[in-house]
């Protein structure tokens, strides 16, 4: 056999056989990043503030992008992955890897975590380039939208909602949605500007969870659920926005907030919009949430939502 497809065959096995969260671990001192992780993806920083996301491709490869980088083209697989860091020959990383004896997780890394990263799921090229460019966005420190709805400061950058509300080049809003695997789309928003990323898919989404929570608040934009923090909110209280249209994924994802909620007889309050599709909304979620166990009590806005109802008491 031609030994250059050999070498081939070889680099492949490379790229699907050797774990790229444990390698960057081991070799290269990164430490996993559990709370930013998913099913999906998993998050590594370094000492020096550099952060890698791996997850894997639909062949098997695990692959890696670098939001932030003083590396040139940081992205790829494990052969970009050392060639990028270390500047060597293909025949050199060839070496690195034969020699390499990934058998031990480093000693940092809790049980649970290793079987996550054992068991990363298979991205689409469309998800994967939708994590990319989340992954580029800065995270939120000031919005002059959000504060001309009446929304504080201290609201928005709150730790309820740290990290879940993220800001573009252009200075729109970025909210991520979120499935089972983890991020899967992202809204944008601004002033008479909405959209959503191109090839990701709508599902809900979520601000961040405690588990002394027992109140869970579904509404239909996320500037409703702030507002609503605002107006009602306290340490207890979880969010989850549909971003107005359903798909099945928004639908199955109700369900899974609801039953994430841990209190088993805690609240889901459905503060949708005071209209018709509003209403609509309501009768759908009680379908949905009809044995979910909870207690479902619906609350609906003065005006038309509860970002109307705010400006009704900051005015």
């Amino acid at each position: 056999m031609d030994p250059r497809i050999n070498g081939d065959i070889e680099l492949q096995r490379f790229k699907t056989d050797i774990n790229l969260v444990e390698f960057a671990c081991n070799r290269f001192g990164y430490i996993v990043d559990a709370k930013g992780s998913s099913p999906n993806s998993i998050v590594l920083r370094n000492g020096a503030g550099e952060k890698l996301i791996v997850t894997r491709d639909l062949d098997g490869h695990y692959v890696y992008f670098a939001p932030k980088t003083p590396y040139p083209k940081d992205l790829g697989s494990i052969i970009d992955f050392i060639q990028a860091r270390l500047n060597v020959t293909l025949g050199q990383v060839r070496g690195i890897l034969r020699s390499y004896q990934g058998t031990s997780w480093p000693p940092h890394l809790p049980e649970k975590t290793v079987r996550r990263i054992q068991r990363i799921k298979p991205v689409t090229q469309d998800t994967l380039a939708v994590l990319k460019t989340y992954e580029g966005f800065s995270e939120l420190s000031h919005s002059m939208y959000l504060e001309s709805r009446g929304l504080p400061k201290e609201v928005y950058t709150s730790s309820r909602f740290a990290s879940k509300i993220r800001v573009d080049c252009k200075g729109n809003l970025i909210f991520p949605h979120f499935d089972k695997q983890g991020v899967c789309g992202f809204e944008r928003k601004n002033k008479n500007f909405i959209g959503f990323s191109r090839g990701g898919k709508k599902a809900i989404w979520s601000s961040n969870r405690y588990f002394h929570d027992e109140r869970l608040v579904i509404t239909e934009a996320v500037i409703d659920a702030l507002s609503y923090h605002s107006l009602f909110g306290n340490e207890k209280t979880r969010y989850a926005s549909t971003s107005g249209a359903w798909s099945d994924t928004t639908k199955e994802m109700i369900a899974v907030a609801t039953q994430a909620l841990p209190l088993a007889n805690g609240t889901v309050i459905l503060a949708y919009d005071n209209d018709s599709e509003g209403e609509r909304y309501r009768l759908a979620t009680r379908e949905i949430l009809f044995d979910s166990g909870k207690q479902i009590i619906d609350h609906r806005p003065q005006r038309k939502d509860f970002n109307e109802d705010l400006f009704g008491t900051t005015q």
